[in-house]
């Protein structure tokens, strides 16, 4: 908790839906958001806290703030898509930090919630959080 102590709520503002992945293979679509400086910082801030409890080590230097809509299989074709709703016009407050679990089979990947942690409520003194 000490590491999310002097953050508070936050709001990110979307700027563009688009297709993510290798070069001519969309693999994702992202609704992505501008850059906010408070992002950055509380990014920085958790990647410090959690660098020897995590292998390999990432190299995000500057983060794009996003929120993931799909994934595509292989079978995907770029094109074969359509979003019926207005995903540029939205604002996403954030007022809490999620760890999740990321576990893939053979049927697809699963996420589950493993902590919550309120940022405008954060104390410094529960030795549990990051």
């Amino acid at each position: 908790a000490k590491t999310l102590a002097g953050f508070s709520e936050f709001t990110l503002r979307s700027d563009r839906l688009e297709f993510r992945g290798k070069p001519g293979r969309a693999s994702m679509i992202w609704l992505s958001f501008i850059k906010e400086q408070t992002f950055t910082k509380l990014h920085n801030a958790l990647k410090v806290a959690v660098s020897g409890l995590v292998t390999p080590q990432t190299d995000f230097r500057d983060p794009i703030p996003h929120i993931t809509i799909a994934r595509m299989g292989r079978r995907f074709r770029n094109g074969s898509i359509s979003l019926p709703l207005d995903f540029t016009k939205y604002d996403a407050r954030v007022g809490t930090i999620e760890l999740w679990r990321s576990e893939k089979d053979d049927s697809g990947v699963r996420y589950s919630s493993i902590a919550v942690w309120p940022l405008s409520e954060v104390s410094g003194d529960r030795p549990d959080s990051p």
